[in-house]
């Protein structure tokens, strides 16, 4: 008979209970099954080929991306191309690479149909990855710049002092903005442009031609 206690469990190494090994932990499989539920729509983007999110000029929302990002390069104005490659990170923790970043001219629609109350802008910053297999539109880019984010069960909606300025709908488990690429390029121009100066007009177009008063209010409020 083997008296030796060396295979028994001793102290978990995440939660620092004794009696178990961190694999057969029940807190550190219920974090793990929480990460997997609440990660990005980049891992199904990137990893999966599934014809029904494979729509090159929809817009996904992901909720775990950091920024915008497209495959798309004909798409952007003010193109810049990155010295240094950016890693980015998706869904299940693995990178892909970013190669540049600009802007891209956008019409917004804010009545839940394609057809009406159309608003034009541009998404900014966005990130050009050559790998990306869908377009990701990215709620903390938006709500970083002081712009409220509402869902529901169908359709999720983005506020600027109460203004709805872009609108999403559901569509197989998975939001699709309601958005269309402007490739006329009437903000800004193509690549390697001069940087705008920063103007009360130049917000005015951000904000999707908010009055002035509200733009000024925004720009306090933001401490820009």
């Amino acid at each position: 008979m083997n008296n030796n206690d060396d295979t028994k469990p001793g102290k978990c190494n995440h939660c620092e209970k004794p009696g178990h090994w961190k694999r057969d932990c029940r807190i550190f499989k219920k974090e793990q099954e929480e990460k997997k539920s609440t990660s990005g729509l980049a891992l199904i983007g990137v990893q999966r080929k599934n014809k029904e999110i494979n729509d090159s000029y929809k817009w996904y929302v992901d909720s775990g991306a950091s920024d915008h990002m497209t495959n798309r390069k004909e798409w952007f104005v003010d193109y810049k191309h990155f010295d240094v490659h950016s890693l980015v990170r998706i869904g299940d923790g693995k990178h892909i690479m970013a190669v540049g970043k600009g802007n891209i001219n956008i019409h917004t629609y804010v009545d839940n149909k394609y057809d009406k109350a159309k608003i034009k802008g541009y998404l900014e910053n966005v990130l050009y990855v050559p790998d990306l297999k869908v377009n990701l539109f990215s709620c903390g880019a938006y709500l970083d710049k002081g712009i409220t984010m509402v869902t529901d069960s169908k359709s999720c909606s983005f506020k600027i002092n109460n203004r709805v300025i872009a609108v999403g709908v559901r569509e197989n488990k998975l939001f699709t903005m309601l958005i269309k690429t402007d490739i006329s390029q009437e903000i800004g121009h193509c690549a390697n442009v001069a940087v705008k100066k920063l103007t009360l007009e130049y917000w005015h177009k951000i904000l999707c031609h908010q009055n002035v008063k509200h733009v000024r209010e925004y720009l306090k409020h933001n401490e820009i």
